[in-house]
């Protein structure tokens, strides 16, 4: 079942026939080490590592610079979204966050760091 809901992009969808990558890619990330799927794992991997809330992309930064942003934060903090492309919230994070202990056998150190302290 969890192998049938990786996208091509490496993440995961929430269930067969649901598009689109999502934070569910952080739950899968453990089972797939658990079960030494290092294929699936890199590619789920590289798709964590690369996503984003777009609260931190530079036109966020902009906007809270200028004071145009409707509530107080702080835009320098990236965390991950429940799906590309919004802004990042807590859950997602946190699970994110556990799963990159499972990506130092092909995540260098510093990409690791990166993320974490971001």
């Amino acid at each position: 079942f969890v192998l049938a809901c990786q996208e091509a992009d490496g993440g995961f969808r929430v269930g067969p026939g649901i598009p689109g990558s999502t934070w569910v890619t952080a739950l899968a990330i453990p089972i797939l080490a658990k079960a030494g799927r290092e294929k699936e794992l890199r590619r789920a991997g590289q798709w964590l590592l690369q996503t984003t809330g777009s609260d931190g992309k530079l036109i966020a930064r902009l906007a809270s610079w200028m004071g145009w942003h409707p509530v107080e934060q702080d835009p320098s903090l990236e965390g991950w979204p429940w799906h590309p492309g919004n802004n990042a919230w807590v859950e997602p994070t946190v699970h994110s966050l556990l799963a990159l202990k499972h990506l130092k056998s092909f995540a260098s150190e510093s990409e690791l760091k990166y993320r974490m302290e971001r």
